[in-house]
């Protein structure tokens, strides 16, 4: 593995980005373009319907850009936790390899999640569809019986964000030449307090606005 990050500092940044933002976009439109039904999102009004689908057009050309500044806010965090930690000044450049990298195991979610729709489990309604996070413990329940207390924890309970963490802490400890145990302590006080974070925000959002 540590070979692995090695031969990746060399590699050329611009166009590995554009390789993630490129099947990030394709997965995206796979997702939300073709699998996706918009009745499940918006409702089956035309003028919704219409607005849903300007709307998905409007997110495949904005996600590189999305996408950019997300890795390179989330970078910035885990720089400053880095720094705290083990007291150096860490390379921005090197952390935003080790987050992008890892962000290939949320494309491999996608990945799983189109061809368990299209090929496994073909027969799953509208909302059921919408509600299908691959590998997590969400999908163990009836989604009438889980209360919007539990959705989110649930939801981010798969093996793809174990991944995520898994491949963050690898690529802090070999590049940065410290413990497995110091680097996972690192990512859980920032992307780990962020997660926590974005939950529950959208626990908020949801229950105010959307009585979900």
């Amino acid at each position: 593995m540590k070979n692995i990050f090695v031969k990746l500092e060399t590699i050329n940044f611009k166009e590995y980005f554009l390789l993630y933002a490129l099947l990030n976009g394709l997965f995206l439109f796979l997702l939300y373009g073709v699998i996706a039904d918009p009745i499940a999102y918006v409702g089956d009004s035309p003028k919704t319907i219409k607005f849903y689908n300007v709307f998905t057009t409007v997110i495949y050309f904005i996600s590189p850009f999305y996408e950019y500044l997300k890795i390179y806010l989330l970078a910035k965090i885990i720089q400053k936790g880095i720094d705290n930690i083990l007291k150096i000044k860490s390379d921005a450049k090197v952390i935003f390899l080790i987050v992008l990298t890892s962000q290939f195991s949320m494309l491999l979610a996608d990945v799983v999640k189109a061809v368990w729709l299209l090929f496994v489990q073909t027969d799953l309604q509208m909302h059921d569809r919408k509600h299908f996070t691959p590998l997590s413990l969400l999908n163990l329940f009836e989604r009438k019986n889980i209360t919007t207390t539990y959705y989110y924890p649930l939801k981010f309970a798969n093996v793809f964000e174990l991944l995520y963490w898994i491949i963050l802490s690898l690529g802090i400890a070999q590049l940065f030449n410290t413990t497995r145990k110091k680097a996972f302590w690192i990512v859980f006080r920032t992307y780990g307090f962020l997660i926590v974070g974005i939950m529950l925000v959208k626990l908020i959002l949801n229950s105010t606005f959307f009585g979900f």
